[in-house]
């Protein structure tokens, strides 16, 4: 017998014949939604963000230690690498540099050292 169902008819052919009354399919599917959102509800959404367990811890950068080094390396009293090295490798000559942040710090306070929460 065919178990496939029929296109104009919307009914599944049953295997058991006239006796038992044919269930309509917005019933079947009506059961089959039932059971798939029972088995969604035990899965939890992921948690994006924050603090939780087996999250892993940030990664040290080290960013203020290289910060210290790009300081000694270029503006320091006595830089390691001298004013060509800088407009090579950053296409300005480093007095204008110096120039542009201190100008820039002067306009605008967003751009001025402050303390913050840690001292």
């Amino acid at each position: 017998m065919d178990l496939t169902p029929t296109i104009g008819a919307q009914r599944w052919s049953r295997p058991w014949g006239s006796s038992h009354e044919l269930v309509d399919d917005s019933v079947e599917l009506l059961a089959i939604e039932m059971l798939l959102s029972e088995d969604s509800d035990d899965e939890e959404e992921p948690r994006r963000g924050g603090s939780r367990p087996g999250k892993l811890a940030n990664i040290d950068r080290l960013a203020g230690f290289y910060a210290e080094l790009f300081y000694r390396d270029y503006f320091s009293a006595s830089p390691t690498y001298n004013g060509e090295h800088f407009r090579r490798r950053f296409r300005m000559n480093r007095d204008l540099f110096k120039k542009f942040a201190s100008d820039i710090e002067c306009h605008d306070p967003y751009f001025r050292q402050k303390a913050d929460c840690t001292g």
